[in-house]
């Protein structure tokens, strides 16, 4: 425990610079998770009252919140179990420390949101499912000589899994339609991450290649990101053709997202990344994500 208290006080963010610290914790995730969370309460609050809507609101988005915290951290310990780095913000004791922290922390409020306010136990049940999850990943990771495909799977759920979260609040019955976006939103996150392993930062070595393309190729690791681009069109087409709240606000946000990330699958599926990185593709999906917050949002009103 001394260890811990002495590795604690020595792990200073300050001679970091803010670009550093936004590149490791990822902070944009952690808010972009909860408000997807909000978007899975309000694509399912027809069939209860607003009171109860609001109080999921209140409670179950500060909840994924910190419980997107504890998997980006789980993705981050991974990530630097394969690192030799002098990034103080790396240690993968106090990563997985606090990794655990938030975790517990999201599990007893999410405990306490089901039991004084009996939402039911759906939220509970995804929450030790994710904790199973967790779990396994820790243990299996230890072991893996290549963890690269699993931080980004890992990362990905954490962001994407707030819609599933959310429409649990609401009650067993989870249209179709949020299980397409949870998908949607791991495919375009889960692509845009394989897409980023492409680049070389200035500050690198050339032959600093990412250990996701030395496992896979780089042919390989191109298509896997052109697959979860399709999927990523296909989840977000079909919901018009189902019961969405509002499938007409819904519409021309779609067509733009399926125009960027399409476009972004053509570039993905045509050139090749490990001779030149093409920054176009990852504008594009960055564009996508941030139109189809859009498109959840409106779909939802």
């Amino acid at each position: 425990m001394r260890l811990v208290l002495i590795q604690f006080l020595n792990w200073r963010v300050k001679i970091m610079n803010k670009k550093e610290i936004f590149r490791t914790l990822k902070p944009f995730n952690w808010m972009a998770a909860s408000i997807l969370t909000l978007f899975g309460i309000l694509n399912t609050r027809m069939e209860i009252g607003m009171g109860r809507v609001s109080i999921n609101i209140y409670i179950g988005v500060p909840t994924y919140f910190l419980l997107a915290i504890s998997g980006m951290l789980l993705a981050l310990w991974l990530q630097s179990m394969d690192e030799e780095t002098t990034n103080e913000l790396k240690n993968p004791l106090l990563i997985l420390i606090f990794c655990g922290i938030f975790y517990s922390s999201a599990f007893v409020l999410a405990l306490l949101h089901s039991i004084i306010y009996d939402i039911g136990v759906f939220n509970i049940i995804s929450m030790i499912l994710i904790g199973i999850i967790w779990n396994l990943s820790i243990f299996f990771g230890k072991k893996m000589e290549n963890r690269s495909t699993l931080v980004i799977i890992i990362s990905s759920f954490s962001f994407s899994f707030g819609f599933f979260y959310g429409a649990t609040l609401n009650g067993w019955n989870i249209p179709f339609y949020i299980i397409l976006f949870f998908i949607a939103g791991f495919s375009l996150q889960f692509s845009k991450e394989v897409i980023r392993s492409f680049k070389v930062r200035k500050n690198e070595k050339a032959d600093q290649i990412n250990p996701l393309i030395k496992i896979y190729g780089p042919i390989k690791t191109q298509r896997n990101a052109f697959y979860a681009q399709i999927v990523t069109i296909i989840c977000i087409t079909l919901p018009i053709f189902l019961n969405i709240y509002n499938s007409t606000l819904y519409l021309i946000p779609m067509l733009i997202v399926i125009f960027c990330d399409g476009i972004a699958a053509f570039l993905t599926f045509s050139l090749k990344l490990d001779e030149k990185y093409n920054p176009a593709i990852m504008i594009l999906l960055r564009i996508s994500v941030f139109i189809a917050f859009l498109m959840f949002l409106l779909g939802s009103v």
